[in-house]
């Protein structure tokens, strides 16, 4: 537009270099069972559906019984806030299977004729979860000494716990409904020490088959 002239004003300008985030955590599938023994519905099936669907905060809050088949949840919408919206991506446009943990609990609070959200607020909107969790769930669980680390920590856990049990990455990504396969690895699938150390004793059992003299 001819406003500046010359060089670049902001040239000397360097972006800072933010703070390293820290680790993200993933429930284990002990931890979750130890949440679902003492939290209250709704928070009970809102935590399972994250635990053993995979969903996305915003995904649990757009669920509708119509999207529920009995075998199947469809995500089809995601509310943040106010706004009614699709999925992230044209992959996160799924149907999931409902293992029968989570289909026992879905059929357990479904009322007759249902319709509309499955999760609602008490003015029939859907429910906002992170006011669930700061009124509901952080004080159940402080009160039996469990930790709250957010909803996403049960989606880390799904897909971690999916790894343990030899689940192919592949079909991971496909649970997850991630467009890229390295997303699921690096940011979902978490190495518990657990794991670690089994892993450690195989390459220690290897490498004293190929080198008996090392002590």
């Amino acid at each position: 537009m001819g406003v500046i002239t010359g060089s670049n004003p902001i040239s000397p300008i360097s972006i800072p270099r933010g703070r390293q985030s820290s680790e993200t955590y993933a429930y284990s599938l002990e931890e979750i069972e130890q949440i679902l023994d003492v939290l209250p519905e709704p928070a009970k099936t809102a935590f399972a559906v994250a635990a053993f669907a995979g969903l996305r905060q915003g995904e649990i809050r757009g669920l509708d019984w119509l999207d529920y088949d009995g075998e199947n949840v469809s995500v089809v919408r995601s509310v943040w806030r106010k706004h009614v919206s699709p999925p992230k991506t044209e992959q996160s446009q799924a149907a999931i299977p409902v293992i029968k943990p989570l289909r026992d609990l879905l059929d357990g609070m479904k009322p007759e004729n249902a319709v509309g959200s499955i999760f609602k607020g008490e003015l029939g909107r859907p429910l906002d979860l992170h006011n669930l969790a700061r009124r509901v769930i952080r004080p159940t669980l402080a009160l039996h000494g469990l930790a709250w680390h957010g909803w996403h920590a049960a989606r880390r856990g799904l897909a971690t716990n999916l790894h343990c049990l030899g689940t192919p990455d592949r079909i991971i990504q496909r649970i997850l409904r991630h467009t890229n396969i390295a997303v699921t690895m690096r940011s979902y699938v978490k190495a518990a020490d657990a794991d670690v150390l089994r892993a450690m004793a195989r390459l220690e059992e290897s490498v004293l088959q190929r080198f008996p003299m090392v002590n």
